[in-house]
């Protein structure tokens, strides 16, 4: 057979017809090596092309020395794949040794229609989304079922919805007018396959509403009396809701929102962010969206686990969790696997100081070396889901195994009554008139004690504001100096009141949010002392009844001196531990929690109410012993 130049000069020179191409037996294509020294022949069947006589007629004869063919090299599967595509208009075409010697012998307008052929096939996968594009905008394409206009929320992820439609369709018609200069450019196809995923995957996602409902059973003797309304904004908690950072009386969604995003930004600086799309099946950047939605969704009780598990640790810090700590969550929620290749409890204890080691590297004041802050606790829950799920191959999508680790083997594992939210305490327990209108009875005397509270360990040049506070360790002495540590309560209890009275705060990193973090203010005072008298053990009536008195202070004081079995007997069996339900009129023992610690200061012939004096030399003469 002769060369395909020769055949191109011999069409130009004569009039006559070309006859068509001999059959070629039905023999499948092989893909070989495109060189100059090992030619090979691709046989595929005829393609009809009317213009083919013409264009290959009006092609001159190549003059000068032949084109040293190039080595085949990295783009040799895209030349031997190019050259397959024209074999199909040429049926006895020689593969030579290069794709751009090739292409010089190709007629133009043979190459033009194999162009439109190849854009024709590969528009057909943009042509899938057309349809949702052509139509008018999504709030006009559905219409309400009630005839009613959108709602603003709804109506605002429509139009967000549209505009990227558009910007993603925008792109993918770019990429593919962009491939059709050169339908052989890997890197091209690539990016416009890219676009394509990209416009699939949006969706009409509405923005959440952030409100919080919490359902209670009304119970009896917490009515308004008559005559008189009630409100929170008047009661003693005011203050509350205006130096806390969430500016409201509990720990609403906003500040929760800020608070999470401002861990999630430090997260990302350390990398997490990368980590997650190499990890991700498609190595898509969107996939970090989709963790960061998990992560919301289950933000209470992430943060819920953090401050637990950093309350049993060892030492004063109650803002990092220690490495044990971290090994006991991974042993409470099952996730270490001894016969697995990626979940031992070694490969746990890796990963932990491996975070801590990178997080370490940033510029952050108050991040304590071999311990895990908030946004190192949040990068280590995404990596313990991916080496659970997404390195044994059980869940190739990060956020699926996120979701599939914190919904079958963390929340089912964990005792629901020991996370509860502190903000189901204080709207159903101490936000009412009745706890109000006792710690109204007794504030002065509880002003007081937590005035010389502050004072306990001195002044430190260093915690500012927070010399104004009770800190921790102010918090437990104090708790000792009352002999809280008798039985009743323990001394866990007594840090998880301390833990679950603070209120949430954005950055832990600034200095004020930092004091209100590691201190109470009076009010997160008030609402530890409330939390310590829901687990108190204390006489009934008829028992005080009994033994002469009305001061429940006074009886315990007693009891204890001259009954000491009786009085540790009656502390184990009647105690409530953390978790437990409160007693029915928590008011009360509110009230008794309060005479209590007033007794304990003037002895049992006190008058009922405190004085400087009698607080600053109780406290003084408990330290020395």
């Amino acid at each position: 057979m002769a060369e395909p130049n020769t055949q191109l000069a011999h069409a130009s020179a004569t009039s006559e017809e070309i006859p068509p191409p001999p059959a070629i037996a039905k023999t499948p294509t092989k893909m070989v090596s495109a060189s100059a020294s090992a030619p090979s022949l691709v046989r595929l069947p005829p393609m009809d092309l009317p213009e083919q006589r013409t264009a290959a007629a009006s092609v001159p004869k190549r003059r000068g020395p032949p084109e040293v063919p190039k080595p085949a090299g990295t783009r040799i599967i895209a030349a031997v794949h190019q050259a397959e595509l024209f074999a199909t208009a040429l049926p006895e075409w020689r593969m030579l040794g290069s794709y751009a010697a090739m292409k010089k012998s190709v007629p133009e307008q043979m190459r033009a229609e194999l162009a439109r052929r190849q854009r024709a096939q590969r528009g057909s996968r943009l042509e899938k989304n057309r349809g949702a594009h052509s139509h008018p905008p999504l709030r006009e394409e559905v219409v309400h079922p009630l005839g009613r206009s959108w709602p603003p929320l709804l109506a605002e992820a429509a139009d967000e919805f549209d505009a990227r439609h558009k910007k993603r369709w925008d792109r993918a018609e770019r990429l593919l007018f962009a491939l059709d200069q050169d339908i052989t450019h890997l890197a091209k196809q690539e990016k416009f396959d890219g676009s394509v995923k990209d416009l699939r995957r949006n969706r009409y996602t509405p923005k959440h509403v952030f409100e919080k409902t919490v359902v209670f059973a009304a119970r009896e003797g917490r009515g308004v009396r008559p005559g008189r309304q009630w409100c929170l904004e008047e009661s003693i908690w005011a203050p509350r809701a205006q130096w806390c950072d969430s500016k409201d009386f509990y720990d609403s969604d906003a500040c929760e929102w800020a608070m999470f995003d401002c861990d999630w930004t430090k997260a990302m600086e350390c990398g997490i962010g990368r980590y997650i799309v190499k990890m991700d099946d498609d190595n898509d950047e969107a996939e970090v969206e989709e963790v960061v939605k998990v992560l919301w969704e289950f933000h209470d009780l992430i943060y819920i686990i953090f401050d637990w598990y950093c309350a049993i640790g060892v030492g004063e810090d109650l803002t990092h969790m220690q490495m044990n700590p971290f090994a006991n969550f991974v042993a409470d929620c099952k996730l270490a696997n001894k016969k697995s290749k990626h979940c031992k409890p070694t490969h746990f204890d890796q990963l932990f100081i491996a975070i801590d080691a990178a997080s370490s590297k940033a510029d952050e004041k108050f991040n304590r070396k071999k311990a895990l802050n908030r946004h190192e606790w949040l990068q280590s829950l995404v990596k313990m889901a991916i080496m659970k799920y997404v390195h044994t191959g059980v869940i190739v999508d990060v956020s699926e195994a996120l979701h599939k680790m914190l919904s079958t083997d963390v929340e089912p594992r964990l005792d629901v009554r020991l996370f509860e939210d502190a903000n189901i305490f204080r709207r159903n327990y101490i936000y009412v008139e009745p706890v109000d209108t006792v710690l109204r009875r007794h504030e002065p005397s509880l002003r007081l004690i937590y005035e010389r509270a502050t004072k306990l360990r001195g002044t430190n040049m260093g915690a500012g504001i927070g010399n104004q506070m009770v800190s921790f360790t102010d918090w437990k002495d104090l708790c000792r100096h009352f002999c809280l540590y008798d039985g009743d309560t323990t001394e866990r209890e007594v840090t998880l009141s301390f833990v679950w009275s603070r209120m949430r705060v954005v950055d832990e990193d600034q200095p004020r949010s930092r004091a209100c973090l590691t201190h109470l203010a009076f009010e997160d005072f008030l609402e530890a002392i409330c939390r310590l008298a829901a687990l108190k053990v204390f006489p009934t009536e008829s028992e005080m009844e009994e033994a002469g008195t009305t001061n429940p202070g006074v009886f315990l004081l007693k009891l204890k001196r001259e009954l000491p079995e009786r009085y540790y007997q009656m502390l184990r069996e009647r105690r409530t531990p953390w978790g437990g339900s409160p007693p029915p009129q928590l008011e009360r023992a509110i009230d008794y929690m309060c005479q209590y610690l007033i007794a304990m200061i003037e002895g049992e012939k006190g008058s009922g109410k405190l004085t400087a004096k009698e607080v600053r030399l109780f406290l003084k003469s408990r330290d020395k012993e």
